[in-house]
């Protein structure tokens, strides 16, 4: 690891960061994930600055670590530089479209994209990870005219990063109209991002220091997704195996993006980490983990864990994965059934469940699991914490190799399911206020009848 003392640290215009260097995002990083509102009030607050002659606008710090391509690797920072080059694109669209091309011209040379002198190709000055950034070069960094720039999102990331497009451009379009000179006004917006939109812009010579750096900044209060936190612990404490850790990291996102979006990554990694460890809350998740990963070997373990276990975790957010053709159709309609009742809690145990049962043991339990949901529901009594924390008591037994059958597993969780003398004496008398559990209810009864042919 290359001393901190060889950490670089500037105060930048956040455009000029784009300008002077060429910037990737990691493969590892994630994805683009800034909603419609937090693009807004970046150009609400932009526009009042800009109004109200500020000398200086904050946008807090930037950590890049050095390549030996020459490139700078961005660890914290891409959300707001990604939305900054969706600016500096809409402002060029803009200009393209009311004759400005010089101005344009210029404007995407200096910020967007840099030709190359040997191959005269145009290179992005910011590459976003491999899931995104084909959809940004296309839709963003090229010219209006260009083919493809009408993709269509197959991403949530994709989606926001068209989101942000839109209201970028009716947010610049509605400024420039309040002006007599449209031009400058939005030139201004241009100035205001090279000179006195500012950041700490953190260099350092590896990955190692990067990592780092990025966790004290962020320790303290950010609001920063968890993972992130999470990730950039893991990478720290990973030494000389991070290329594996990473590599685990980025076959994990792989796994849980295929289905389902960045939202599903906190959740897995908590559910994950229950079901070892007994349930823990999201709020106490980062400390959990990081008092426990604070070696090498245990880094790599988590993240080597992490990447088995994704898969597993996908499959139970989609009755149609793959994973399910070992299992039957039965089984499909259990994971149909548990997501249809919202039973979120009972995740750590049916990871367990994938991860120690056999196939044949793993269909009768999932059913079962079908089972203990309804009465749970039906008969209540036990708030959603105490029965998350019963389920991962489980998990963690079978994990430990306590338990290995689901006739082990009915015994274990014997006081605390309703039996069926409760349970009838609770559904003779419920009431159903949800509609999605009406519908399931009717539709189980409307079953049974038929199948006892009465």
């Amino acid at each position: 690891m290359s001393g901190l003392n060889q950490i670089r640290i500037s105060l930048e215009g956040i455009a000029h960061v784009l300008a002077d260097n060429r910037l990737r995002v990691p493969v590892f990083q994630r994805s683009y994930a800034w909603e419609k509102a937090h693009v807004l009030k970046l150009l609400q607050d932009l526009t009042v600055a800009i109004n109200t002659g500020a000398t200086e606008y904050f946008l807090g710090s930037i950590v890049v670590s050095t390549q030996h391509s020459g490139m700078l690797e961005v660890v914290d920072g891409q959300q707001r530089l990604a939305t900054v080059s969706v600016v500096l694109a809409k402002i060029r669209d803009y200009l393209l479209e009311n004759g400005e091309d010089d101005r344009a011209a210029t404007l995407e040379s200096e910020f967007l994209l840099k030709r190359d002198l040997r191959s005269q190709e145009a290179v992005p000055r910011l590459t976003l990870n491999d899931i995104d950034h084909e959809f940004f070069a296309k839709t963003v960094l090229a010219r209006p005219q260009m083919p493809g720039r009408s993709i269509t999102p197959s991403r949530v990331s994709h989606r926001l990063l068209s989101d942000a497009c839109q209201v970028t451009a009716k947010h610049l379009t509605a400024v420039a109209s309040t002006s007599k000179t449209p031009v400058d006004v939005l030139v201004d917006y241009v100035d205001f991002l090279s000179e006195r939109a500012k950041v700490i812009l953190v260099q350092v010579p590896d990955q190692a220091n990067a990592f780092t750096i990025f966790e004290t900044l962020n320790d303290r209060g950010r609001d920063l997704a968890i993972s992130d936190l999470l990730k950039n612990h893991l990478f720290y404490r990973a030494e000389n195996r991070l290329p594996e850790v990473q590599a685990a990291w980025t076959s994990m996102l792989g796994a849980l993006t295929a289905v389902d979006t960045d939202a599903s990554i906190v959740d897995y990694i908590r559910h994950y980490w229950s079901s070892h460890y007994g349930a823990t809350r999201e709020r106490d998740l980062y400390g959990a983990i990081r008092k426990r990963t604070s070696s090498k070997q245990s880094a790599v373990d988590l993240a080597l864990g992490l990447e088995a276990g994704a898969r597993d975790y996908a499959a139970l957010l989609s009755s149609g994965h793959e994973l399910w053709s070992d299992y039957g159709p039965s089984t499909r309609q259990h994971i149909e059934t548990i997501n249809l009742l919202r039973m979120v809690q009972v995740r750590p145990l049916l990871l367990a469940i994938l991860a120690k049962f056999s196939p044949v043991e793993g269909k009768k339990a999932f059913r079962l699991v079908v089972a203990w949901g309804v009465r749970f529901l039906i008969h209540g009594g036990l708030g959603g914490g105490v029965l998350e924390d019963n389920y991962c008591q489980r998990a963690s037994s079978i994990n430990a190799g306590r338990l290995s059958t689901t006739k082990q597993l009915i015994a274990a969780m014997a006081g605390v399911v309703p039996s069926d003398t409760a349970f009838e004496d609770a559904f003779s008398a419920a009431t159903v206020s949800q509609a999605y559990l009406a519908r399931y209810y009717l539709r189980v009864l409307v079953r049974q009848h038929a199948s006892n042919g009465t």
